[in-house]
């Protein structure tokens, strides 16, 4: 029987005489369930824990100090949001004005789009984009622009899901919704235990465990610790909330989730990246020359991170990731 797929029965946890279940990659320990926790807490090392038959499975890659590995101009007045789209796009959103540019990775202009709103919030799709608007969700692409599904209340944040899902964050009552392209509600978030969840849900990511992450910011900014980013399970049961600490002005505009599930946070109060892994632990700051107010951040399919800034119109390429 190959080494790989022996039980975990026939091995014992390297702290006590218990059935291996997982096992620590870098540091090359094998774990029952109950020394786990223990194990986690006694370095700062960043622990990456799996199952023990899968433990020679590629390691996860690394985070290293960032590096700007270009910069390229948008030619718009400033830059609001920026996402990334399949075969290697880019969208970048004006500031304040109806207009959205398309980028290739290399930073050449594909395409202008001119849809009938300012765009704030967007989504890429299979073919064009997705944004929200005062009545609900429209879609962008080569025929224009047409509304796609009518929603009440105030809608901010939108993420796009294969196959054809669509999450929402409103913030007339603050909650987060799921629905399908025919409009009907799969999942909505809101309460727990009666009390309300959000703030004000503003940004929205996906992440590759399927974990819903939003940004729920204080928007006076006067209050230290009040914002936080919260995420919920694919069931959309509550799992954790990551703030800053108290004492510090935390203000997070924007959210996207690296091939780790890691998720990497636009902090503009800060002018820095929070990346927390899936289960919340802060696992640096990411900060680079130039960087001021990031307002925005996406990521690309090698996980090179592009990111705009408020009052800048270049938008900047990021590698921080091995």
């Amino acid at each position: 029987m190959a080494d790989n797929e022996i039980s975990q029965h026939f091995l014992s946890c390297h702290f006590c005489n218990m059935d291996v279940q997982f096992f620590c990659k870098p540091c090359g320990k094998r774990l029952c369930r109950e020394c786990l926790l223990q194990h986690m807490d006694l370095s700062e090392l960043d622990h990456v824990i799996v199952p023990y038959n899968k433990r020679f499975k590629t390691v996860e890659k690394s985070i290293h100090d960032p590096e700007v590995t270009k910069v390229i101009p948008s030619g718009l007045n400033t830059m609001i949001c920026v996402r990334y789209s399949d075969k290697q796009k880019i969208y970048v959103a004006e500031n304040g004005a109806p207009l959205l540019k398309l980028f290739n990775t290399e930073g050449h202009l594909l395409d202008v789009y001119k849809p009938k709103n300012i765009v704030r919030f967007f989504t890429p799709t299979k073919d064009g984009f997705l944004y929200t608007a005062s009545e609900g969700i429209r879609k962008v692409n080569d025929v224009g622009d047409t509304f796609l599904l009518p929603l009440e209340g105030s809608l901010r944040g939108i993420a796009f899901v294969k196959p054809e899902t669509v999450f929402i964050c409103n913030i007339t009552p603050p909650k987060i919704s799921k629905y399908n392209m025919k409009g009907e509600k799969l999942l909505e978030i809101e309460h727990s235990d009666g009390k309300h969840l959000f703030q004000y849900p503003d940004n929205i990511a996906i992440n590759g465990n399927g974990d819903i992450c939003v940004t729920n910011p204080e928007f006076l900014l006067s209050d230290k610790g009040t914002s936080s980013v919260v995420v919920f399970n694919r069931q959309g049961d509550f799992r954790f909330s990551y703030c800053a600490h108290k004492d510090e002005l935390f203000h997070p505009v924007d959210i996207c989730c690296n091939s780790n599930s890691d998720m990497i946070i636009a902090d503009d109060a800060n002018s820095k990246l929070h990346v927390i892994n899936e289960d919340g632990r802060l696992l640096r700051f990411l900060t680079y020359e130039g960087i001021h107010r990031p307002c925005s951040v996406t990521k690309d399919n090698n996980d090179r991170l592009y990111v705009s800034q408020l009052d800048d119109k270049s938008l900047r390429i990021i590698h921080y990731f091995y």
